[in-house]
C-alpha cells in the first residue's frame, strides 16, 4: 500500500509539472486539461480539503504537497463561449493581417511593373505654335478691333494704323508711274526715228545707239515707278493688321493712340490647330518608345485624360561640352550637374482626342504614359 501510494504521488507530481507547462499555451488550451490537480500549502491541508490518509501516507503526501485524483474533461458554458470568442478574435486578426499583406504585395507588384515596363514621365508640357503679332509699318493706332484672349479666324482684322500718310505716298507713286510712262513712250519714238534715219544713212550709228540707251533707261524708270506704286499700295493695305492664323490672342494690351513700330510685337497668337505635348523621357526609356505608340495624357488639374500618339523623337539635344550647339538645339537642364544622370530627350506627342471639359493651354504641365508599346 505504501509503495502504491508513493507511485501514485510520483505520477501526480509529473502531471503537475505537465500542467505548469500548459500555461505557455492559450487560455482555451490551458482550461481543457484532463487531469484535476489539487495543490495545497503544507500548513493548509485539512481532512476536509483532501482524502483522509494513514499517518505514514499522510506525511508522504504532505512532503509532495500534492493530492490528485483523475477526473473527467469538462468545461462550463462560460468557458466554451470565452474560448470560442478568443478563437474568433485571433482568427480574425490573422486573416486581416494576411489580407492586408496580400493587398500590399499586389499593389507593390503593379506599381513596380508600371514603373519598369511602361515608359512615363511627369516632365511634360503642352506646346503650341506661337505667332508674334507685329505690324509691318510704323504709325499711331486709330482703332483696336479685338481684345485680349479673343478667338479669331485667319485674316480677321485686329487693329488699324493711321493711313493718311500712306494714301499720300500711293498718290505720289501713281504720279511717278504716269511720268515714267510718258518718258518711256517718248524714248521709244526717238529710238524708232533714229533707227529709220540710220537705215538711210541720215544719222550716225552712235546717235542711234544713244537713242536706244535712252529708251531702255526710260523703260527701267517706268518699271521702278510701278514697283514703288505697288509698295505704296501694300503699305496702305498693311495699315490694317490681320490675324496670320486661326487661334487665340493673348498678352494683347494695345490701345487706341499707341504708337507702334514696325517689327515690334504687341501680342501673340496661339495657333488653334498646332497644340501638342512635349514629353522629356530619360534616354534609358527610349528603347520602349516607338512612333505611333498610344499615349495617355493627364494634364494637371483636369479630371479626365486626353489621348494621343508618339509623333517623333528629337534627333539631338544641346551638348554642354561643345559651343557650336548652343542655342541651336534643345537644351534640357539635368536635375543635378554633379551626378551622372541619364539625359532627357524631347518626344513629340500629337493629340488625337480631347474631352470637352479639358482646356489645352500652352505651357501647362502634364503626366504622360506610353500605354501601347511595341
Amino acid at each position: 500500500m505504501r509503495r502504491r501510494l508513493k507511485h501514485r504521488l510520483q505520477i501526480g507530481e509529473l502531471l503537475d509539472r505537465t500542467t505548469r507547462s500548459l500555461w505557455h499555451f492559450p487560455a482555451f488550451v490551458r482550461s481543457a486539461r484532463p487531469i484535476c490537480v489539487w495543490r495545497f500549502p503544507r500548513s493548509r491541508i485539512t481532512p476536509r480539503q483532501g482524502r483522509v490518509l494513514q499517518s505514514g501516507l499522510a506525511s508522504l503526501a504532505i512532503q509532495f504537497r500534492t493530492v490528485h485524483r483523475p477526473c473527467r474533461w469538462r468545461l462550463s458554458d462560460y468557458q466554451l463561449a470565452s474560448n470560442m470568442k478568443n478563437l474568433v478574435f485571433i482568427s480574425g486578426r490573422v486573416l486581416l493581417t494576411l489580407s492586408m499583406s496580400s493587398c500590399a504585395a499586389v499593389m507593390g507588384w503593379h506599381l513596380w511593373s508600371f514603373h519598369i515596363g511602361t515608359p512615363w514621365t511627369r516632365d511634360a508640357h503642352v506646346r503650341a505654335n506661337i505667332v508674334r503679332l507685329a505690324p509691318d509699318i510704323s504709325g499711331p493706332v486709330t482703332e483696336v478691333l479685338v481684345s485680349d484672349n479673343a478667338l479669331v479666324e485667319k485674316d480677321a482684322p485686329l487693329f488699324r494704323i493711321e493711313k493718311d500718310r500712306f494714301e499720300l505716298a500711293l498718290r505720289e507713286a501713281e504720279a511717278q508711274v504716269t511720268g515714267a510712262k510718258a518718258g518711256t513712250d517718248a524714248a521709244k519714238v526717238d529710238f524708232e526715228r533714229y533707227q529709220l534715219l540710220a537705215s538711210k544713212e541720215a544719222a550716225s550709228v552712235r546717235e542711234r545707239q544713244h537713242a536706244e540707251t535712252q529708251m531702255y533707261q526710260a523703260e527701267a524708270a517706268y518699271q521702278s515707278a510701278l514697283v514703288a506704286r505697288d509698295l505704296a499700295k501694300l503699305n496702305l493695305e498693311r495699315t490694317t493688321v490681320r490675324a496670320p492664323a486661326s487661334g487665340a490672342i493673348t498678352n494683347f494690351s494695345l490701345r487706341k493712340g499707341n504708337y507702334v513700330l514696325a517689327g515690334n510685337a504687341v501680342g501673340v497668337l496661339v495657333e488653334k490647330e498646332s497644340v501638342f505635348v512635349a514629353g522629356y523621357f530619360e534616354e534609358t526609356k527610349l528603347p520602349r518608345i516607338h512612333i505611333g505608340d498610344r499615349v495617355k495624357i493627364d494634364i494637371m488639374g483636369e479630371p479626365e485624360s486626353a489621348i494621343g500618339h508618339v509623333a517623333g523623337v528629337a534627333a539631338g539635344i544641346e551638348d554642354r561640352e561643345r559651343s557650336d550647339t548652343a542655342g541651336s538645339l534643345a537644351s534640357v537642364a539635368p536635375t543635378f550637374s554633379w551626378v551622372r544622370l541619364a539625359q532627357r530627350i524631347p518626344v513629340r506627342i500629337e493629340i488625337d482626342h480631347v474631352p470637352n471639359n479639358v482646356r489645352l493651354i500652352a505651357g501647362r504641365t502634364a503626366t504622360i504614359a506610353i500605354e501601347q508599346s511595341k
